[in-house]
């Protein structure tokens, strides 16, 4: 489910992602931030999910991983998506249910995402300053 939100600060935010030198390291150090901001959904996300038959090993796959844009694309469209991997699809399945099953839904991701919805634009923005500021400390030292 992609979502938007409307942020102040955002002009201050893309200035300062400009004044680094390349659009690699721009999209490098915003991923960076993204998966951190992340990293609490996949969190809760892992404690909520189902264990057992038929979900093996489906707790374990969920991370914050990053979707691959094209590389034409604005550097400032980045992507990351919270979820089990390829080879754990069925978590879908047991996420919302088929019309085949004869299981209850048994959602781990949307509750997740409710309960850490409302804190997760500030926390983006925290850490895309927080990102920022590390990339061009490390960049200071290089020069120097």
């Amino acid at each position: 489910m992609a979502l938007s939100w409307t942020f102040t600060g955002g002009r201050e935010l893309q200035a300062a992602l400009l004044e680094l030198p390349k659009a690699s390291l721009r999209r490098a150090t915003m991923l960076a931030a993204l998966k951190k901001a992340g990293d609490p959904i996949a969190s809760r996300a892992w404690e909520l999910s189902p264990r057992g038959f038929p979900s093996r090993g489906l707790a374990d796959s969920i991370k914050v991983r990053v979707i691959p844009m094209r590389l034409q694309s604005d550097p400032f469209d980045v992507a990351v998506a919270i979820g089990p991997d390829k080879k754990h699809f069925y978590g879908i399945f047991l996420e919302f249910r088929t019309s085949r099953q004869n299981l209850e839904p048994r959602p781990f991701l949307t509750p997740a995402w409710d309960q850490n919805r409302t804190q997760t634009p500030a926390r983006i923005g925290r850490e895309l300053w927080a990102s920022i500021a590390r990339t061009a400390r490390r960049l200071a030292r290089r020069a120097s």
